[in-house]
């Protein structure tokens, strides 16, 4: 459950977050298990905080710093996460459906089961990401750099990935059906058992049986 105290300092803004934590370089923050939908919390350092199970819907997390946080279990459905340092992050089950991750860095990220549905991932960095079993439905993957990234088992149903750098990949049963892939790279990617119906593939041709 959330730490009062630590709560307390959260609402008076990122500025005196800041301080705090710079006065307290060895807590780490808890504020798991409580409400903080629609604040701004542009800029935030919430590196390695405990924030399983915490409602965050639509709250704005552009350029924070929250690599290694846990956010297990995290509502995060509408949050702006653009240009946010997610390096390490534990986002599994999480619900990001609808939130803005563009340009994020997520190097090493854990995603596994999270819903991702109609997400906006354009350019974000998402090297080595775990994905496995995630939901991709209609989510904005342009340019994304997948570069060894688990993929396995994801619904990328409909997906708009274009230019996407999917190297090395495993994408081991994932479906991308109706998705747009021209120009991707799938150089070394695990293919095995992918659903291609209906997709644009890498060359511009419609995919057929």
């Amino acid at each position: 459950m959330v730490n009062v105290e630590h709560l307390a300092q959260l609402k008076q803004g990122v500025d005196g977050w800041a301080a705090w934590r710079t006065r307290n370089p060895d807590i780490q923050p808890d504020l798991s298990v409580t409400t903080l939908m629609n604040i701004d919390l542009q800029g935030v350092d919430l590196r390695g905080a405990n924030l399983i199970g915490t409602d965050l819907r639509g709250v704005n997390l552009q350029d924070a710093n929250l690599s290694e946080a846990n956010f297990i279990g995290t509502n995060l459905r509408s949050a702006n996460l653009q240009s946010a340092d997610l390096s390490g992050v534990r986002l599994d089950r999480s619900n990001l459906s609808e939130a803005n991750l563009r340009s994020t860095h997520a190097i090493d990220a854990h995603l596994s089961g999270a819903n991702l549905y109609r997400a906006d991932l354009i350019e974000a960095n998402l090297v080595r990401v775990n994905l496995n079993r995630a939901n991709l439905t209609q989510a904005y993957l342009n340019g994304v750099y997948f570069f060894r990234a688990d993929l396995s088992d994801a619904n990328l149903f409909q997906v708009y990935c274009r230019w996407a750098n999917l190297t090395g990949a495993n994408l081991r049963n994932t479906n991308f059906q109706g998705a747009n892939l021209r120009g991707a790279n799938l150089h070394r990617a695990n293919l095995e058992n992918v659903n291609w119906e209906g997709a644009i593939l890498p060359d511009g041709s419609k995919y057929r049986r």
